[in-house]
């Protein structure tokens, strides 16, 4: 399994010479790798289906849980099929519709890589893993969706793709973190076994909201669900990939894999179902009054995730196995009607229902058959699979165990769209009215046809078949739940509820397509739209710029006393929170002897401070920092450490020299500083000096562990032939440490020169 993600990665990195030389070509040979990779899960289901799960562990940083685990059961081989072979199909349909295209290299490496990211997605172990990857498929993505970067709607559809699935990432981080704590398990499939301590746990509400919110992001739920019809800014085949198998689904495999530990609560059914119900009618209905083609399906695309994610809500055996059917159903329709939008958008230079040439489906007869195979397949009418998939949704709520009568329906309500949105597809796109207007159609290869035609067929194929799918979406199911017995899928039931329940939709969106629901749709008031989730978003968007322009002016000031005061006034608001209510203040000042040389030293540093403060001389104020400096050092020197005491003292010098030497570029005139500012200032200070105080103080009250000390001085000679154990510790021990900070000085250094050079040039130049 890591084989196959890092060969994805490594030709995603030799797409750019893989165009010098094939040129147009490279998408159909980069369609070889998902098709190899589909062919060896398909041997590996074959063959090893009976020992499922197949697992690889490769060690990396036990002490930190970071190991490269992957894991392949049923759940993963169907999105790892999903994954690849649509992802095959995707090239060669890309290879077609990005042809001459700009950037076409970088493209597909984009793709290419996000492809990887989406089968280390569903194929890691490791929690820590799945992050990486989680995040690599929302980076991705953001490169995908605004490969047209030059349109700024592209960029703005990729920046609000990116902010939201981001943001469901961190939530998604911090519900994983508390899973770890609280079973202390960084394995999604050994997390099973602790079910019963997560449900029962404290923290099992706040670990199912972050998974939860995570996930709802990722699969554009409501009221998420707003970048995703942005995100038809992409090329065609990125959104037939994002929507079909990809990126949207990964939310929902989230929910699936997640069901067997956080699952079968009121809390996560109540959730779940409340949110997928939403979505699957908010989808609906805007799909409905959509009249870009693209968007309209994006809006489908919406509505059936929330079916999914009610699938997952519920639970049931019924549930579960009408959930992993429709994914599969969906996947095959709705790339293949994307795909041939894309085609159809192509040859008519249009995406917009209302301009489409009249009577397209003796122009582009292919297109139409296809439109029309995949379609059923969306409204579910038989024999396409949509149809086995349609009459398990409808068992799955008849059988319900809670609010049946209600998701019913829900589920009823939103088939009937569907299949209104069938004949918007079909009827409307392809049936318009003759007139005078002559539109020329664009030519285009009829192997064009071949991805969409391969998914079409295949949603018709299984539908005829479904039985063919019965031990797939069995594993699959049982990977979720472990007691599920096996399922047979058949077309036909007999006459039952579910099949009449599945006519009357078919009838009832008949009727709602020719009652032309759109117009009173149509008709929402500017002040409904201010409240919208996307209207929210563009408002909390434009309003956190906002705050970073003012934060900005009122910290990034320019002047650096500001900076000081900033950057001293964090370290104490942090360190003092911290230090008060996590370690509390005890002091332990009995055991402390105190010298009368000690005494006469802090009196002169507190002289020395109080006259840098008052005195208006910058000499002056100079020289009784020097005096502090020395003081200090033979401090340092009078408790044993002359090596600090050397170093402290020529550091001090140094920085007392630089100072001089750039008072007369100061101003001669000092600015007068504002009561509060004064106050402000001697708040901060006293503040930083008070706390380090007090934590110096506190230090005494715990015994030191000697054990560091010991073995320094046990060492030192021994191991690095030294007899002074502060240089040896400076130079050998932690010798990374020294070469760093010797770094960070030359480059200091350098900085200095350039700037110095910068100035003499200036002055150069001004002469002349």
């Amino acid at each position: 399994m890591l084989i196959c993600i890092l060969s994805v990665v490594i030709i995603a990195f030799l797409v750019p010479l893989l165009h010098r030389f094939l040129g147009n070509k490279t998408a159909f040979a980069l369609a070889i790798l998902p098709f190899t990779i589909f062919v060896w899960l398909l041997i590996q289901y074959l063959n090893n289906s009976a020992s499922f799960p197949l697992k690889e562990l490769y060690k990396w940083n036990p002490y930190f849980h970071l190991n490269l685990a992957f894991y392949l059961d049923g759940l993963s081989l169907l999105f790892s099929l999903l994954i690849s072979g649509i992802g095959t199909l995707i090239y060669i349909y890309a290879g077609f519709y990005m042809k001459n295209a700009a950037y076409y290299s970088r493209f597909f490496m984009i793709l290419t890589l996000f492809m990887a990211s989406m089968l280390g997605l569903v194929l890691a172990d490791n929690w820590l893993v799945i992050i990486v990857f989680w995040e690599m498929t929302s980076i991705t993505s953001f490169l995908l969706i605004g490969y047209e970067n030059e349109q700024e709607k592209a960029r703005a559809a990729a920046w609000q793709g990116l902010l939201v699935t981001a943001s469901g990432g961190l939530a998604l981080l911090a519900g994983m973190v508390l899973m770890a704590i609280v079973t202390g398990e960084y394995s999604i499939s050994g997390l099973a076994q602790y079910s019963g301590l997560l449900t029962e746990h404290n923290l099992y509400l706040p670990i199912l909201l972050c998974v939860s919110f995570g996930a709802f992001t990722k699969s554009a739920q409501v009221p998420f669900h707003f970048w995703l019809p942005n995100a038809m800014a992409a090329p065609t085949p990125v959104s037939a990939y994002l929507h079909s198998a990809t990126m949207v689904k990964a939310g929902i495999y989230f929910f699936a894999r997640f069901s067997n530990s956080l699952g079968n609560t009121i809390e996560w059914q109540i959730l779940l179902c409340t949110v997928g119900s939403l979505t699957m009618v908010t989808g609906a209905v805007m799909a409905f009054r959509s009249d870009n083609l693209k968007k309209l399906l994006a809006y489908s695309t919406i509505s059936a995730l929330g079916i999914m994610v009610v699938t997952f809500g519920i639970g049931t055996e019924a549930a579960i196995y009408a959930g992993i059917a429709y994914i599969i159903a969906h996947a095959f329709y709705k790339s293949s009607l994307f795909m041939l939008a894309g085609i159809i958008d192509k040859q008519t230079g249009t995406k917009l229902l209302s301009e489409l040439p009249q009577l397209l489906y003796r122009k582009l007869p292919l297109a139409f058959v296809l439109v029309l195979t995949a379609a059923f397949s969306l409204g579910g009418i038989a024999p396409f699979f949509g149809f086995v998939g349609k009459e398990m949704l409808l068992e799955m709520t008849l059988g319900a165990p809670f609010y049946s009568m209600a998701l019913t329906v829900v589920i009823l309500l939103v088939g009937t769209i569907f299949v209104a949105i069938l004949l918007i597809l079909t009827h409307k796109a392809f049936f318009k009215k003759a007139t005078d207007k002559k539109t020329d159609l664009q030519q285009v290869p009829k192997f064009f046809y071949l991805a969409p035609a391969v998914t079409a067929l295949a949603g018709l194929f299984f539908g005829l078949f479904p039985d063919a799918l019965s031990d797939l979406i069995s594993q699959a199911s049982i990977s979720i739940d472990q007691e599920l017995p096996p399922k047979h899928l058949a077309l036909w039931h007999g006459w039952n509820l579910a099949l009449l329940l599945s006519i009357f939709s078919i009838i009832a969106g008949v009727g709602l397509y020719y009652w032309n629901i759109k117009k009173s749709y149509e008709l929402q008031s500017e002040f409904l739209k201010k409240f919208t989730p996307s209207a929210i978003y563009d408002k909390l968007f434009n309003g956190m710029l906002r705050l970073a322009e003012w934060q900005t002016r009122k910290i990034q000031t320019g002047y650096l006393r500001y900076y000081a005061m900033f950057t001293s006034l964090t370290i104490l608001l942090l360190t003092g929170f911290t230090f008060l209510f996590k370690a509390g203040i005890r002091l332990n000042i009995a055991t402390i002897d105190i010298y009368v040389f000690e005494v006469l030293l802090g009196i002169i540093v507190m002289m020395a401070l109080g006259f840098t403060l008052i005195t208006r001389s910058k000499i002056a104020a100079l020289l009784s920092l020097s005096i502090v400096g020395i003081a200090i050092s033979i401090i340092f020197l009078e408790a044993g450490a002359p090596d600090l005491a050397i170093t402290f003292f020529l550091i001090d010098t140094l920085t007392i020299t630089i100072f001089v030497l750039i008072l007369h570029k100061l101003p001669k005139k000092i600015i007068a500083k504002s009561i509060f500012a004064k106050y402000r200032d001697a708040f901060i200070s006293l503040g930083i000096g008070l706390l380090v105080t007090l934590i110096l103080f506190s230090l005494t009250y715990h015994p030191l562990d000697s054990r560091l000390k010991a073995y320094y001085a046990e060492n030192s000679y021994t191991l690095a032939k030294g007899k002074n154990i502060v240089n040896v510790i400076l130079v050998d021990f932690r010798v990374l440490d020294t070469f760093g900070e010797i770094i960070v000085l030359a480059i200091a250094a350098l900085g200095v020169f350039a700037l110095v050079n910068f100035s003499k040039k200036k002055k150069k130049n001004r002469t002349l």
